[in-house]
């Protein structure tokens, strides 16, 4: 991850005058890869008007910088942006924010900008104040192309900075042209650092700073010793033809060499750690200050905000609508997380679980996708850990059960941390994570959980049923548990289920579950594993042996 701050620029025009240009600034012969602009939303809160957009992009010109065979991202042709803006008329500042909303999982561009009237002139200049953070997963070269990202994305600055100016110019019915301010002033910043002894190192009229302590002294001592090094592969190789010519074997070098090499070495290393640190602070003014994104990308809703560009994708719409029901129990913070990935977090554990019903319980999958919005989080987050709990069986071999117990027993603790019986941290799992996340917690009677995995436990290890009625208990207390935990997620707060309800999830639970035990009769006996009741077995005189071999076929259909 990188951040930038560019230089203050100061637009010679009063700040209603930059206000106006914003909200106008598109179209301008410096933007014409602007495909269109949209209002999501606009509302008026005392002296603050918040403003949504969402702006379409044809190929944002900071991607194609990248070469192809680097990276896959200069292909991109369109790139939607969500700007969020705050206009506060009594402390006369405009803030935005801005950051893309597509190819997430490959990089991560947003901006601030605030805009306040010039100190100096309050009246006819306006201050724009523009910081940057970039994140890229791509491996080991998300460094590089970082670096490719943010020098172009500097260039990229210039040009709107020169949209801004001709929007206001055409208000105001004057001739536009191209004002060098912004470089003069970077001009400026060059001469003032190299009196600090500060490097800067110029990028299309933009600097980049390097730490205040830099001294060009590392990078000179780093040529030397490089250079010495050279010097010491000549004296080998020389000393080396010395050795044939008088027919001497090459068994040894003068210790001068050694020497030589081991001090070139270690200098070399040093002035290279000394030179190519970390960066630290890009503007020297704030060395003191702690600074994090959180601090300058500080918006109540910019990562919470609704739009219409999430609605491409049904899981994020899923997330979107239901972000009042897992935080109506909550205070609403003034501040976004201190990590901007939490949602993602939120957002990827909700596609695990997704990912696993589907995979492992498709006919539920598709019936959780026809409930109501708001229920689907806590939903599929149930239907996770009954396919979590299911899937045990896979790995336990016939008659044994201690290991699965224990990972029974893990998801049973698990249960009484999510609703605060056991003290401890949440298991970094991501069915667990989101059963934290969106499990409605005051509604859902734990107990069904409970029977979800007691009754699973008496089937580890592929043990059969002594009787239909213990098959009729287990369907009870495992598919009828899950049926009743979906409802708990559908009912009203405070009210528990109707008894006419429960019944009804009792007797599908029973239905289903010895529909289920019919249709896996063939395939467990693939796996040697007889699950059919014992008096069921009794009563048409069926063998394991029989049931093996295939004899005593009219019986058996």
């Amino acid at each position: 991850m990188k951040f930038w701050h560019s230089p203050i620029y100061i637009f010679k025009y009063s700040f209603d005058d930059v206000s106006f240009a914003f909200w106008n600034r598109y179209p301008n012969d410096f933007s014409k890869h602007i495909m269109s602009e949209d209002i999501l939303e606009r509302r008026i809160e005392g002296s603050k008007i918040i403003t949504k957009k969402l702006i379409v992009k044809r190929g944002s010109s900071f991607l194609k910088i990248i070469p192809s065979w680097l990276s896959s991202l200069n292909s991109i042709k369109i790139m939607p942006v969500i700007e969020e803006s705050i206009y506060d008329r009594d402390s006369k500042t405009l803030k935005t924010y801005t950051r893309n909303v597509a190819h997430r999982d490959k990089f991560l561009i947003e901006e601030r900008c605030v805009y306040s009237p010039n100190k100096e002139d309050t009246k006819m200049a306006t201050d724009l104040k523009r910081s940057v953070v970039v994140d890229v997963n791509y491996g080991k070269i998300s460094n590089l192309i970082q670096q490719f990202i943010l020098r172009a994305f500097k260039k990229s600055v210039k040009n709107t900075v020169l949209g801004f100016n001709q929007v206001i110019a055409e208000r105001s019915n004057l001739k536009f042209e191209k004002d060098n301010s912004f470089k003069n002033e970077v001009n400026s910043k060059i001469e003032e650092a190299k009196e600090k002894f500060i490097l800067n190192v110029v990028f299309f009229d933009i600097i980049m700073y390097f730490p205040v302590s830099y001294h060009p002294a590392p990078k000179y001592i780093l040529f030397i010793s490089f250079l010495s090094l050279l010097h010491c592969a000549f004296s080998v190789a020389q000393h080396r033809s010395y050795l044939r010519l008088i027919d001497q074997e090459y068994t040894y070098l003068s210790v001068d060499i050694y020497v030589q090499l081991f001090l070139s070495l270690a200098v070399g290393l040093y002035s290279a750690t000394a030179f190519s640190g970390d960066f630290q602070k890009i503007r020297s003014d704030s060395e003191d200050e702690p600074e994090t994104w959180d601090t300058f990308g500080n918006c109540p809703s910019f990562y919470s905000f609704e739009h219409r560009g999430k609605p491409i994708c049904n899981q994020l719409k899923i997330i979107d609508k239901s972000k009042e029901t897992l935080n109506e129990n909550h205070t609403k913070k003034e501040t976004p997380p201190s990590k901007y990935n939490i949602e993602n977090n939120k957002f990827n554990n909700f596609q695990y679980c997704l990912n696993t019903v589907k995979s492992a319980d498709y006919m539920n999958y598709l019936s959780a996708l026809l409930l109501p919005d708001h229920v689907k989080l806590h939903a599929f987050s149930v239907l996770a850990l009954n396919v979590e709990l299911a899937t045990l069986r896979n790995s336990i071999e016939k008659n044994t059960g201690t290991g699965g117990i224990y990972r029974l027993q893990f998801w049973k603790d698990t249960i009484d941390t999510i609703y605060g019986i056991k003290k401890g941290p949440i298991p970094r799992q991501p069915t667990a994570e989101a059963l934290k996340l969106f499990l409605l917690c005051p509604q859902t009677d734990i107990n069904y959980l409970y029977k979800l995995i007691s009754a699973r436990q008496n089937t580890l290890g592929d043990r059969g049923f002594k009787t239909i009625k213990e098959l009729e208990e287990y369907g009870k207390d495992t598919i009828g548990s899950v049926i009743k935990l979906l409802c708990e997620g559908i009912k009203d707060k405070n009210i528990p289920l109707d008894d006419n309800v429960v019944g009804c999830a009792d007797s599908l639970g029973k239905a289903v579950v010895i529909i289920n035990h019919i249709r896996s009769i063939i395939p467990m006996l693939k796996r040697n594993v007889i699950l059919l009741p014992q008096d069921l077995m009794t009563l048409h005189n069926l063998t394991p042996d029989q049931l093996y071999t295939g004899a005593n076929r009219m019986t058996y259909n």
